[in-house]
């Protein structure tokens, strides 16, 4: 993949012999503690990285909770300057029982998807989430838009092709 940018001795130190170690290091039998890292590995350099999360945007969780009320105050979703250092996901009861507590969300301009092409993924919950998706703009969105969906018809319930 990166022969035609890198030239051969600089791709002769980068090949994936020198990534083996550390594998053979994760999978020892010594190794109790490290699991579910992220390395960077290359050029004879290894670091592990950590993950930050920003504070954050905390929004009621109701009818307000709108991709313009989230637009509207996106600095402090991409604001880094508290950051945390975690080492699992946020804990969401605790965020939750915040959140409902919060005054419903100040509106935003929603943004608009005309003329663009939405792809939805996850798993068998993709499923759901296009049909979430579908539900929000059939009920919330003013732009006049024709949703073709050829597939919809041949997908089952497990959104697999049929």
């Amino acid at each position: 993949m990166t022969e035609t940018v890198m030239p051969p001795d600089i791709l002769a130190q980068l090949k994936p012999d020198f990534i083996v170690p550390l594998v053979a290091v994760l999978c020892h039998p010594t190794n109790k503690q490290e699991t579910g890292s992220i390395f960077e590995v290359g050029g004879g350099h290894m670091a592990k990285l950590r993950w930050e999360r920003s504070k954050g945007l905390l929004l009621k969780p109701d009818d307000s909770y709108t991709p313009g009320a989230i637009l509207s105050q996106w600095d402090k979703v991409k604001d880094y300057s508290s950051p945390e250092y975690p080492n699992g996901v946020a804990n969401f009861a605790e965020l939750l029982e915040e959140a409902v507590k919060l005054s419903p969300s100040k509106g935003g301009q929603d943004p608009s998807f005309k003329d663009k092409v939405v792809v939805i993924t996850g798993g068998d919950a993709g499923w759901v989430y296009m049909l979430s998706w579908l539900a929000y703009f059939k009920t919330n969105s003013s732009q006049s838009r024709t949703c073709i969906l050829p597939a919809l018809l041949q997908i089952g319930r497990q959104g697999r092709c049929e």
